[in-house]
């Protein structure tokens, strides 16, 4: 520094890097910073860019450039993968009745099982100078504040159509079986009671039992790394996305080539997977922990009162009590993360970048209690104008999948380790909701009402920090913490035109719209801070125009949500949040029902092709700290078939 600037520095704490730029004049300069460098955790470039979003806050502005991964570091990747998917659903259901007089009894006996087999092959080309596959390109990408795109900065040199310029990188192969099997039973009694307050008690008993296999397995084919693409190449390169809904300026690559899995299939292995399944050149990485099987067996009484009396106006409703008793059973495979094999330099994927061990197969069982009281009562304020106020206890369970410790470990730009949670509680809250409801005429309602939900203990994602083998992961999973609450308001309006003559009053439209907002509580022990209730949009709305008549059932609706908290700490470093952008999406529906037991139907959605698009924002920053983090192209579906009654 003293050499090159004339700056005396007593100490450097960030060494400095000296080049050559081309001289410009003061006045023409950019007011901007550039960052240039590899994108990884270690270079801090999220806290770089909090400094300046705070900067701008306070007046100044400032542009931000971030050039990352310039050199032989540089990696361009394409892939081919083929999915087969499977899915087989068998659903029984007994029901029995029993009536005497003012007493009726119904039950019923329910047993249904899917079993879901998901597989793909995988043929990964890449160019990737540093590990010594093809020549070292230069490259990169740019990230532009407010811009939902990364643009990318590609070699000119490159062709990225050439399959002459892409290496295999992997060959392999997933298999995917999940089995869940639910049964149940219940039983209920009602009895009338002709006078009085309570109009009708009931009581109740319910017991169901659910079991969820996963089965995994990973192969690949490591003899033929390196090989040239140029065989297995059919046809003509592939276009890139069309980012439909894009406006921006974003440089992306527009053309690939495409790898033919089936071709290489016919060239080496007759055609056939299953053959190059069960080759002596095809290996296996093992996943030990996503194997596994939950149990969940749940029993339950209930109680509930039918009431109803006169005062000013008729008012009727119900009260009642509900207990339920959970039990959880978690098998997986135990797993020492200390002892994983941490692959350098990590492979792209799918390719694992960690191999983990595998252990002995372990249990973890446990089981927890809850009573749920809940009060209804209407208010018949005339005959076409209801007044309803709703008290609740509530409790929803975590997801099987959630409870299964299944340590996943990766390296590469970010180095993390998720997994489930097998102490996970129950999201539990205390909600009501106060709502008016005008019946204006047959099939038609128009209604407003607010709702206040208080959260007990809700789920939601913990990050923190993990060393294994002196390398420090970001360890995210989930965690039951402190509370929240959630408010809002909503109406309604439904119209069915029955007024209209003949084949016309099957026509009707139907529109609502909400607004909501939540706060969860810090928990410090969680190492959680108080934040917005994540998933949660403030403005969700939709509409619709439908008829109804003859058989015919026809929809084309509307659906739109603004943005929302997706994850409030990214990858545990405290200062960015992701968000996904507000969306919205047109779909249509028809049905024709031929006789009653055969109906023919078919539906588009998302006709207009919109996108779904992810962001990072600074925490607690302003509205110009927004950079890109995933845009997932909008693309339309079409299904149609028809449907079996008996």
């Amino acid at each position: 520094m003293r050499e090159y600037c004339g700056v005396n520095c007593a100490a450097v704490v960030y060494h400095s890097m000296w080049t050559q730029f081309p001289h410009v004049p003061w006045e023409e300069k950019e007011q901007a910073f550039v960052m240039i460098g590899r994108i990884a955790p270690e270079k801090r470039v999220e806290r770089a860019i909090a400094i300046l979003d705070a900067v701008r806050r306070r007046g100044h502005a400032l542009r931000f450039h971030l050039c990352g991964q310039i050199g032989d570091d540089i990696y361009y990747e394409t892939a081919t993968y083929d999915h087969v998917d499977a899915t087989t659903l068998d659903n029984f259901t007994l029901k029995t009745e029993w009536r005497a007089g003012n007493l009726a009894i119904d039950g019923a006996l329910e047993y249904s099982k899917s079993l879901s087999t998901n597989e793909y092959f995988v043929i990964d080309a890449l160019e990737w100078g540093r590990i010594g596959v093809g020549p070292a390109y230069s490259g990169g990408y740019q990230i532009r504040p407010g811009d939902p795109i990364a643009s990318f900065v590609i070699d000119p040199t490159l062709n990225t159509s050439d399959p002459k310029n892409y290496f295999i990188n992997l060959v392999g192969g997933e298999t995917l079986r999940r089995e869940n099997t639910i049964r149940s039973a219940r039983i209920d009694a009602t009895y009338q009671l002709t006078d009085g307050f309570i109009k009708s008690i009931k009581v109740g008993a319910r017991y169901s039992a659910e079991r969820s296999t996963n089965a995994d397995a990973f192969n690949y084919e490591p003899s033929r790394r390196l090989d040239s693409i140029a065989p297995y190449v059919t046809g003509s390169s592939i276009p890139a996305p069309t980012l439909s809904g894009y406006n921006g300026s974003a440089n992306v690559p527009f053309h690939y080539p495409y790898l033919n899995t089936q071709s290489y299939l016919n060239a080496l292995y007759g055609g056939s997977r299953d053959i190059w399944l069960n080759s002596a050149t095809t290996r296996a990485i093992p996943l030990p922990t996503n194997n596994y099987t939950v149990e969940e067996k749940n029993a339950g009484l209930y109680a509930m009162a039918r009431y109803g009396f006169e005062w000013h106006f008729p008012v009727h409703g119900n009260l009642g009590v509900r207990f339920v008793h959970t039990q959880q059973a978690v098998t997986n495979t135990a797993v020492d993360l200390n002892a994983i094999t941490i692959i350098t330099p990590p492979p792209p994927p799918p390719a694992p970048s960690v191999i983990v061990p595998a252990g002995s197969l372990y249990t973890l069982s446990r089981s927890y209690n809850d009573v749920l009281p809940s009060f209804n009562l209407v208010m018949d304020l005339n005959s076409d104008l209801l007044l309803r106020l709703a008290a609740a206890k509530v409790m929803s369970r975590p997801t099987l999948d959630s409870l299964v410790p299944r340590y996943a470990v990766s390296t590469g730009a970010t180095n993390s380790v998720t997994g489930g949670n097998p102490d996970l509680n129950p999201f539990r809250a205390w909600q009501g909701d106060l709502s008016l409801e005008y019946y204006f005429q047959p099939g038609s309602l128009a209604s407003a009402a607010l709702f206040y939900k208080s959260v007990q203990s809700f789920i939601q994602t913990q990050h923190r920090p993990l060393v294994l083998q002196g390398v420090t992961f970001d360890q995210t999973l989930p965690v039951n913490s402190s509370g929240g609450y959630v408010e809002g308001m909503e109406v309604s309006y439904t119209q069915q035109f029955k007024f209209l003559p003949s084949f016309l009053s099957g026509f009707g439209v139907q529109a609502n719209a909400t607004w909501a907002q939540g706060m969860t509580d810090a928990d410090p022990a969680q190492g959680l801070k108080a934040h917005a209730f994540e998933n949660l949009s403030k403005w969700t709305a939709n509409a619709s125009v439908f008829y109804s008549a003859y058989g015919v059932n026809t929809r084309l609706a509307y659906n739109y949500r603004s943005d929302y908290l997706l994850d409030d700490n990214v990858r545990g470093i405290g200062t960015t949040s992701a968000y996904g952008d507000s969306f919205s999406v047109l779909d249509f529906q028809a049905s024709y029902a031929i006789t009653s037991f055969l109906t023919l139907f078919a539906e588009a959605n998302n006709l207009t092709r919109k996108p779904q698009v992810f962001s990072m924002r600074v925490a607690n920053g302003g509205a110009s700290s927004s950079y890109p983090q995933t845009w997932i192209e909008g693309e339309r579906r079409f299904a149609a078939g028809f449907r079996v009654g008996f």
